[in-house]
């Protein structure tokens, strides 16, 4: 049999090993790039907004007069407002200006069978 019809074949342990060491690399890059990256925490304003607009909704609008009772609980201040045409329900300490926002469009329930296109805007610091 001649050599140029051989083929290259490798050990199994061999190959596991060098999938192994592959991997380890990998994760201790990831690991180490991970860590060199700024820590800063500006991505609150979100979750406190989902958490905020699920506990203001009843029946799928918003209701205002459930906006103090929205903000109990959170670890860190909080400040929420409520647009609804001419009309605004603000809670919470004024904010500081480097503060993290995140808003969205909500129904609101101005009156009783009286439901309005608004904005919820939290705060977070």
């Amino acid at each position: 049999m001649s050599s140029s019809s051989a083929r290259a074949q490798a050990d199994p342990l061999v190959a596991v090993v060098c999938v192994a060491v592959l991997c380890v690399a990998l994760a201790g890059y990831a690991t180490v790039y991970d860590h060199s990256l700024p820590s800063a925490d500006r991505d609150l304003a979100p979750p406190v907004l989902a958490t905020t607009t699920d506990a203001l909704r009843v029946g799928g609008v918003v209701r205002s007069d459930r906006l103090d009772a929205a903000l109990t609980g959170t670890s860190h201040a909080v400040n929420a407002t409520l647009v609804a045409g001419n009309r605004t329900w603000t809670v919470g300490p004024a904010p500081p200006a480097d503060a993290d926002a995140a808003s969205r469009p909500v129904p609101v329930r101005v009156a009783p069978g009286d439901v309005r296109f608004g904005r919820l805007r939290v705060v977070v610091w």
